[in-house]
């Protein structure tokens, strides 16, 4: 299980560190500004 965990956290941290999480939080913040203008 421990190990299992492990390999969760290092997908995790990948994610984080790629452009695609770049992507999804410029592109959450860009639906939120705009549902907060409209």
């Amino acid at each position: 299980m421990k190990k299992f965990l492990n390999t969760a956290d290092l997908m995790l941290w990948r994610y984080v560190n790629s452009d695609l999480f770049a992507c999804t939080v410029l592109f959450l913040t860009f639906v939120i500004v705009l549902a907060s203008v409209r």
